[in-house]
Order: C-alpha cells, then sequence, then structure tokens
C-alpha cells in the first residue's frame, strides 16, 4: 500500500480530468494545474509493473502544452523585465 502524497498521485494518476477552462488557462498560473497537469502526465506514462504501455499521443498533447504555456510565461516574464 502507498501512502501519502506519493499514494495519493499513485492513485490519481490518470484519474484527474482537467475541466476545458483549465485546459484553455495557462498551467503556470496556478500551481495546482501545473499539478493536475503533471498528474495526467503521470497516468498517461505508462506502468511496467501492470503492462501497461504509454498513451503516447496524450504524452505528446501534453508536453505540447506544457512547451506552450512555458513560452507563454516566459515572454510575460521577459515583458516584466524590461518594463523595469
Amino acid at each position: 500500500m502507498t501512502v501519502g502524497i506519493i499514494g495519493i498521485a499513485v492513485n490519481t494518476a490518470g484519474k484527474v480530468t482537467m475541466t476545458e477552462e483549465q485546459q484553455a488557462e495557462n498551467i503556470f498560473n496556478q500551481p495546482m494545474l501545473l499539478r493536475n497537469w503533471a498528474v495526467n502526465l503521470i497516468g498517461v506514462l505508462g506502468n511496467p509493473t501492470l503492462q501497461q504501455i504509454p498513451n503516447i499521443e496524450k504524452v505528446d498533447e501534453l508536453i505540447t502544452q506544457f512547451v506552450s504555456d512555458y513560452n507563454q510565461q516566459w515572454e510575460v516574464q521577459q515583458e516584466i523585465g524590461e518594463e523595469e
């Protein structure tokens, strides 16, 4: 049995679904959005113990979302830095 925060992540991996509003929002805006994104990624990476194969399309979608949101957040931080 897995306990604690790791246990919660393991038990909810792949089961946490983000609403359309949360998916449209930048995952770096709120810590829980980033956490939900990470838990979703854990869930689609597969599990060799349970002989689950990764869902490559979903992994690609989540990584693309991460890169896009990161680049958007980086641009915002650069604009703030230039204003100062």
